[in-house]
């Protein structure tokens, strides 16, 4: 770990950089240690490395102070500084620190610690159910996200976490309650609006999914998923022409879903433009060389061309890749197609 920029803890955090000496006696007398974390440039930290914070240069009527490392760090310079436990609020900030860099197991038990110190700490329940959820552990997402909710009921983002659990688990039609009540509390919340469009499709209410996509892209305007959920459902009503609208603007905003070329390639097909859906596809199978979905839309598409090898070598390659993939059904479909083709 380096050493962190120039500061001093106090209360928990580096406020200030220089003092004057009124400020020195003053910061002196609150500099506060956490024996295994302290927080650093606005942010908690691992610090096992860095256990003390010490003066380090006096110039005219300033001090400078910074984090060091400590080699023994059970000695400390002065007895004076006093060890500051950490707060449900420090570890709610480690945890979801943690959280961010993929460290879900251990944010889950900075989160149960952050409970265990404060039981009201609603924003902890939500953010540990959000992590269990990313576990898979549907359940005790669902249990954390009750609580965060009985705690505060007016927790908009906790009900709409809660119906994106029950969107995971196909409950959609609970799911849409809670989406519901997200968006009375918080009707700016375009996340709300995509997770109640989703349990819409599921639900074969494309109409009003596209109702919500587009609530979505007016508070949001800037998510390129949002635009290509927008277009396949309007593709399933059979408006290609406003899907492919869609994939383009999905596109404009992210150039690397290679899922977003490959349908739009599809689309693309599906209206004649074989040229244009094959350009669509190599490009897809650029960004993920393992779609087997784009190679499958290619050889069809090549079939269709009467570039019957090509198309043999694409729907071969595509059967190999759901086949390794364990998607029998598509495996299936494809080797159907391509006894008919041979």
């Amino acid at each position: 770990m380096k050493n962190k920029t120039q500061g001093f803890i106090i209360f928990g955090y580096t406020l200030l950089f220089s003092f004057s000496t009124s400020q020195i006696a003053f910061a002196k007398q609150n500099l506060l240690i956490a024996q295994s974390n302290q927080i650093c440039d606005n942010e908690v930290v691992n610090t096992y490395q860095y256990d003390y914070i010490t003066g380090t240069s006096s110039l005219g009527s300033t001090t400078q102070f910074k984090c060091r490392p400590n080699p023994a760090p059970q000695n400390y310079p002065n007895p004076a500084y006093q060890i500051r436990p950490l707060t449900a609020k420090d570890l709610h900030i480690r945890a979801e620190k943690k959280s961010r860099q993929g460290n879900l197991k251990d944010a889950i038990e900075d989160y149960t610690q952050a409970i265990r110190l404060d039981p009201s700490y609603a924003s902890a329940f939500n953010n540990r159910g959000i992590v269990r959820g990313r576990l898979g552990d549907h359940k005790g997402a669902i249990e954390d996200l009750n609580q965060a909710i009985r705690l505060n009921p007016g927790f908009a983002i906790a009900f709409n976490n809660r119906g994106d659990v029950r969107n995971k688990l196909g409950d959609y039609k609970n799911a849409i309650e809670d989406l519901n009540q997200a968006i009375r509390l918080d009707p700016s919340l375009a996340i709300a609006f995509n997770n109640r469009a989703h349990a819409r499709r599921r639900l074969s209410d494309y109409k009003g999914a596209i109702e919500d996509y587009d609530q979505a892209i007016r508070l949001d305007p800037r998510n390129a998923f949002t635009f290509f959920a927008r277009g396949t459902a309007r593709g399933v009503l059979g408006d290609l022409k406003g899907a492919i609208e869609n994939y383009n603007q999905s596109i404009r905003l992210n150039s690397k879903n290679a899922y977003v070329f490959s349908i739009r390639g599809y689309s693309r097909s599906r209206l004649g433009d074989h040229e244009g859906g094959i350009k669509d596809l190599n490009q897809a199978i650029r960004l993920n060389p393992n779609n087997a979905t784009a190679f499958r839309h290619r050889g069809s598409i090549r079939n269709q061309m009467g570039d019957r090898q090509r198309a043999i070598a694409d729907l071969q390659k595509a059967a190999d890749l759901y086949l390794r993939q364990n998607q029998m059904e598509d495996y299936q479909q494809v080797v159907s197609l391509l006894s008919e083709i041979r």
